[in-house]
C-alpha cells in the first residue's frame, strides 16, 4: 500500500508546478552573512577558545568578519591557530543553485532565484569530536523579467472572444 502511494504522489508531483525550494527563505543577498552568523551563534559553546575556518566563496570575508565581532563581544577567546584545547568552527558553502518561477496568466512572468546552501559543524580539537553539524538553505531573488512572448494565436483567441461578446450584444437583446 506505501509503494502503491509513494508512486501515486510521484506521478502527481509530475504535473504539480510547485518549485522544491518554495520552503526556503527568500532574503536580500547583502542579509546573508547575517542569517549565517545568527544560526552559527546559537551553537557555539560558550567554554573554550574558539578557531574560525569558514570557507564560503565571495561569502567568506563578510561572514568571517561578523562572526569574529560577534563572539568578541560574547567575550569569548579566538585563535588563528589551532591548539588542543580549542573549538573549530567551520562554515561552508557547499551548493547553490539557479533556479526559476513562471507566473502564468494575462501578463506572464518570470523570476530567477538562487538557493544556497550552508553546513557548519562545531569540532572539539583533543579528540576531533564533531560536536554538532547542521546545514539551512537560503536563497536570494535575482530579478524579475516580464515574459512579453506572444504565440500565434494569442491574435485569434482574443479577436474570437471580442467577435462572440459583440454577437451575444447584438443578437442576445432580440
Amino acid at each position: 500500500m506505501k509503494a502503491r502511494n509513494c508512486l501515486l504522489i510521484a506521478g502527481l508531483s509530475l504535473f504539480l508546478t510547485i518549485p522544491c525550494w518554495a520552503e526556503v527563505p527568500i532574503v536580500d543577498r547583502a542579509c546573508i552573512p547575517n542569517l549565517v552568523v545568527e544560526h552559527v551563534l546559537s551553537d557555539v559553546p560558550n567554554n573554550m577558545p574558539v578557531v574560525i575556518d569558514v570557507v564560503a566563496s565571495d561569502f567568506t570575508i563578510p561572514i568571517e568578519s561578523r562572526l569574529k565581532e560577534a563572539l568578541i563581544s560574547q567575550k569569548l577567546e579566538l585563535f588563528e591557530e589551532l591548539d588542543k584545547d580549542h573549538h573549530l568552527v567551520s562554515i561552508s558553502l557547499y551548493d547553490h543553485h539557479e533556479f526559476f518561477t513562471r507566473k502564468s496568466g494575462l501578463f506572464p512572468k518570470k523570476k530567477r532565484y538562487v538557493a544556497y546552501n550552508f553546513a557548519y559543524q562545531v569540532t572539539e580539537m583533543p579528540n576531533q569530536r564533531i560536536v554538532i553539524h547542521k546545514n539551512f538553505k537560503v536563497s536570494t531573488q535575482l530579478e524579475e523579467v516580464n515574459i512579453s512572448g506572444s504565440k500565434w494565436y494569442d491574435t485569434l483567441l482574443i479577436s474570437l472572444i471580442v467577435g462572440g461578446l459583440a454577437y451575444l450584444f447584438y443578437f442576445g437583446a432580440n
